[in-house]
């Protein structure tokens, strides 16, 4: 299995977007120069499950499906996921869920992507959907669709998800010592070979 690494150049700007100084994840074997870490690429697309529950509209008072993203399949990602943690998920949902569209926002003054009834079109306000769906978190089985939507990352979004991995083990063969050999320059220095 071959792994998509990022290049020298976009390691350098993954490390600036991040903070992370030139020397962490950058030991390498003391002899032959292999990397403890790499630096792996995010993949081009992330699935993310969404879940659609009923809830009452605050406008006539009927009950509405509502859509919300609950997960997302991406390793480096610690926080929780919203309709904007990536570029191309509202457009997605909007796509598979017709009543999630873009709508005016009175409360940040922009149009954007959000819940609307089926039956009024009133907006369902994000924190009102978000404040429900925290309801019925501990409940999954209350929710009436759990779906996963495959979504395209852009070239940033790869960037910005990207992540160390370990690929080699480092042996420090002496105390004191600030060699490091890989497992293979380990066994020849073991033998006596090196």
């Amino acid at each position: 299995m071959t792994l998509d690494i990022l290049s020298a150049e976009e390691e350098k700007l993954w490390r600036q977007i991040h903070g992370i100084k030139p020397w962490d994840y950058d030991e390498t074997c003391s002899y032959c120069g292999k990397r403890e870490y790499e630096i792996l690429k995010a993949p081009e697309t992330v699935d993310v499950m969404v879940w659609v529950w009923n809830m009452k509209c605050y406008g006539c008072n009927d009950i509405t499906p509502v859509v919300w993203p609950v997960n997302v399949d991406l390793e480096p990602i610690f926080e929780s996921i919203h309709f904007h943690s990536f570029e191309n998920l509202p457009q997605k949902i909007s796509e598979a869920y017709p009543f999630f569209k873009k709508v005016f926002k009175k409360t940040k003054n922009v149009e954007d992507f959000g819940n609307t009834c089926t039956y009024c079109g009133r907006y369902q306000g994000d924190w009102f959907v978000m404040e429900d769906y925290l309801e019925i978190a501990y409940t999954p089985e209350s929710a009436q669709e759990q779906r996963t939507i495959k979504v395209d990352l852009t070239p940033y979004e790869r960037l910005w998800y990207s992540g160390p991995k370990k690929v080699l083990n480092l042996h420090h063969p002496r105390k004191g010592s600030f060699a490091s050999l890989c497992d293979d320059c380990y066994r020849l220095y073991t033998q006596k070979k090196m």
